[in-house]
């Protein structure tokens, strides 16, 4: 072991004769600690959240999106060639547009998409966001894959907090995507057809809406005398929860055939675009150069990033944000590194100079402080890893204890969310830089110090003692 390293081991170890030296030099790992570990859960979870959001926001959609400026005519064709490019593993054709839910003696405007039954669940997520269960107790709503969670030896356990509902329940709806258009005998034996209508939680919940009911949908057109409002009847087949409030809200679904009369192409079999789904997201931004180099005018193609640019670049910029804010932080946690190294080189001015006179160099006095400073750092940095790693596994608890201590409404509310727990991506390379980034501010906040200690004078330092 070189001398450097054994003197800086002895400086550091807890004496009586010098026990503020020790209690500083314990308080600056601690805060380095508690910085380092800051860091990590607030990185992690700002990070789940986003993988989450990107989850949901591709889920209803798809990764890739192509619109026409005009209607499409040969869209059989165009379907095909989108599904001879590389990287691509299905194609869904869409209708789309704005209608007005008429439910009652209200209204409320929604944002639908015809699609096709076969295709959809190819492309997108829907068939997995349909409500398959509704808990009879606190009414939570569980799609087919969370019901299935809550399922052991063949009970049910609802996992909202505060119900604790356990056995069996006669609420089960279909979970099948059920688009299929209907023809009913009305009173005066004319045949009506129902179309199929999959809506979103919030906006069933928001009209008191459940599966099989009928309501009405007015789209709008231009006839010869102007604007013309048709009225068509429709039924509730599905209700979907997706998690994204603008989409459970605002969005709706029916068959791609229903989606043509509605918008009063169906005899001409048009579509407004297609749906994309990759065999690897990654794949995306070439994907999309392919298939708009191939297709060419009048298709416009978005990723599913184009399509919430806006939303992740803000997400981004947030991280960002608290990364600096949290870092600086840390870096007041480090400058207790430089008092306690400080009042180190004070304490030693006597042992400093009895090792210079003794024939030690600048650098080797350098070295001792320099690894005094790391040696903290790599201890707090150590200590902050492992909290975080902690903490960030059992965030929940702890959410709900800070909530019960403080008498406050929950941190995370599964009913605002749509989330049984906060979301938590632990990337090493997230980690890696933050501790590279603590570990750097060690190495500067031990400079000083050592530069301070190496430039005492050995006569001056030992005239007096």
């Amino acid at each position: 072991m070189p001398y450097e390293l054994s003197v800086c081991l002895r400086y550091l170890r807890p004496r009586r004769s010098r026990a503020y030296i020790s209690t500083n030099t314990l308080i600056s790992i601690l805060g380095l600690a508690v910085g380092v570990m800051t860091l990590i859960v607030v990185i992690a979870v700002m990070t789940g959240f986003a993988t989450n959001l990107q989850e949901r926001s591709i889920g209803l959609s798809s990764h890739i999106e192509i619109a026409a400026t005009r209607l499409v005519e040969d869209w059989r064709e165009v379907e095909q060639k989108i599904k001879n490019t590389p990287h691509v593993a299905a194609v869904s054709p869409f209708v789309w547009g704005d209608l007005s839910l008429k439910i009652g003696n209200r209204s409320t405007p929604i944002f639908f998409r015809g699609v096709d039954p076969e295709k959809i669940g190819k492309v997108s997520m829907l068939p997995k966001y349909l409500v398959y269960f509704t808990c009879g107790r606190c009414k939570t709503t569980y799609t087919r894959e969370e019901y299935e969670k809550n399922v052991k030896n063949g009970i049910f356990r609802c996992s909202h907090r505060g119900c604790g509902f356990i056995g069996e329940d006669d609420h089960l709806l279909k979970s099948r995507l059920d688009l299929e258009e209907v023809e009913v005998l009305d009173e005066y034996d004319e045949k009506k057809l129902f179309m199929p209508l999959i809506l979103g939680k919030l906006l069933c919940d928001n009209f008191d809406l459940k599966l099989g009911d009928t309501l009405y949908i007015a789209s709008a057109g231009i006839g010869a005398l102007g604007e013309i409002k048709r009225v068509f009847p429709a039924r509730i087949t599905g209700i979907f929860r997706s998690g994204l409030a603008e989409a459970d809200v605002q969005w709706g679904f029916t068959s791609l055939r229903s989606g043509q009369i509605l918008q009063q192409f169906a005899d001409k079999d048009l579509v407004h675009g297609f749906s994309v789904k990759l065999d690897d997201i990654e794949y995306c931004g070439q994907v999309k150069e392919a298939l708009t180099e191939k297709l060419g005018y009048p298709y416009i193609v978005k990723t599913w990033m184009d399509l919430r640019i806006s939303l992740f670049r803000a997400i981004q910029q947030e991280k960002v944000i608290m990364f600096i804010i949290v870092t600086l932080i840390t870096a007041v946690a480090a400058l207790n590194i430089i008092s306690s190294l400080t009042m180190t080189v004070v304490h030693k001015r006597k042992e400093i100079g009895i090792l210079r006179s003794m024939g030690a160099k600048r650098r080797s006095i350098t070295a001792i402080f320099a690894l005094s400073g790391i040696i903290i750092g790599m201890l707090g940095i150590i200590l902050g890893l492992l909290g975080g790693l902690v903490l960030s596994h059992n965030i929940d608890p702890v959410a709900d204890w800070v909530s019960k201590i403080t008498g406050t409404t929950k941190l995370f509310s599964g009913d605002i969310f749509y989330l049984d727990r906060i979301p938590v991506d632990l990337s090493v390379r997230d980690m890696g830089v933050i501790c590279g980034v603590a570990f750097v501010l060690s190495i500067l906040a031990s400079i000083y110090p050592a530069w301070k200690a190496a430039g005492l004078d050995p006569v001056e330092v030992l005239r007096y003692e």
